[in-house]
């Protein structure tokens, strides 16, 4: 599910911390991002994007994105969804032709065809399909691209605070925060919370 647009909205821009991804479950890597907050505030829909420039607290570069209306905002999430699907059926019927061609038998040029509109449409799902789930409407140093970035800018999501305990000031990761939209399972905030609460306060 792609990121709520608005023509106002907070948004979260992250420094990739780690070079290489740390292992976070079986098989499975993460990379940890420390995020600033700001305010997305986009053109009047029919408008061009303009560019905006933010300074990364972590490096202190500045960093350049056009942010882009909530109308066009949208139409790109759109089309990126429409892309991922025309690549899903891609997908299922080089599979499906795949197996009749094995079952059926026939020639290696109509086996390779099956073949590679199968893995061609496999990879353009897995690829378009995470750029569809990231787009934001603002783009630039690969923002929402199927990459892991050095810089991310994700749009908050209300509701979703920050783990930091009042008293000593512990704070908590819970990972890049675009991937906590509406829909998708909080595991990784609620274990985070879990370690927050069970964490050993030393008050000073």
């Amino acid at each position: 599910m792609a990121p709520r647009i608005e023509q106002r909205q907070q948004a979260l821009v992250s420094h990739r911390t780690n070079f290489w991804g740390r292992p976070s479950a079986a098989s499975t890597a993460s990379w940890r991002y420390r995020a600033q907050p700001r305010v997305v505030k986009r053109p009047d829909d029919g408008q061009p994007a303009f560019q905006r420039s933010v300074r990364c607290k972590v490096c202190k570069k500045s960093l350049t994105y056009s942010v882009h209306s909530a109308q066009a905002a949208r139409a790109r999430q759109k089309r990126w969804r429409t892309i991922t699907y025309v690549s899903l059926a891609i997908f299922v019927v080089g599979l499906l032709g795949f197996i009749l061609l094995l079952v059926l038998g026939g020639g290696p040029v109509l086996t390779g065809i099956a073949i590679a509109a199968s893995a061609g449409g496999f990879v353009a799902v897995t690829c378009i399909g995470q750029v569809a789930a990231e787009e934001t409407g603002v783009t630039g140093h690969f923002n929402s691209w199927p990459v892991i970035s050095k810089h991310a800018v994700a749009l908050d999501r209300p509701g979703v605070a920050e783990l930091v305990c009042p008293r000593c000031g512990h704070a908590e990761e819970f990972g890049r925060p675009s991937v906590y939209r509406d829909g998708h399972p909080q595991t990784p905030y609620e274990v985070a919370k879990a370690r927050l609460e069970a964490h050993d306060c030393r008050t000073p």
